[in-house]
């Protein structure tokens, strides 16, 4: 289980959220369809950012039950992009070399 410190931390039920475990990578079909259902009838949409919180509210625990249009509200862009980037496995040395190739092509 990954844990991921918030650079930004929140409050939620009372509690200061400053940490975020993954507590799965793996993304079920039934995640897909629950994340889309649940985006659709938060959000009014089941694509992008809205469909991505509620897979992050499935496959992390913030310490807290929290609502995913909660979650969106009080979860920084950065932190919602560092949480994204360890569920994908994607890390920061990764992107630093990923942007040094592109800007010496």
């Amino acid at each position: 289980m990954e844990e991921v410190r918030l650079k930004h931390p929140f409050e939620a039920e009372g509690k200061r959220v400053e940490t975020v475990k993954i507590t799965r990578k793996k993304i079920t079909v039934l995640d897909r369809i629950k994340a889309a259902q649940e985006a659709q009838a938060t959000f009014g949409t089941k694509e992008g950012d809205a469909f991505i919180i509620c897979i992050l509210n499935r496959l992390c625990d913030f310490g807290v039950k929290i609502p995913s249009l909660e979650l969106a509200e009080k979860l920084s862009v950065e932190d919602f992009d560092e949480i994204v980037m360890k569920l994908l496995g994607i890390s920061e040395d990764f992107l630093s070399q990923f942007q040094r190739e592109v800007e010496s092509s």
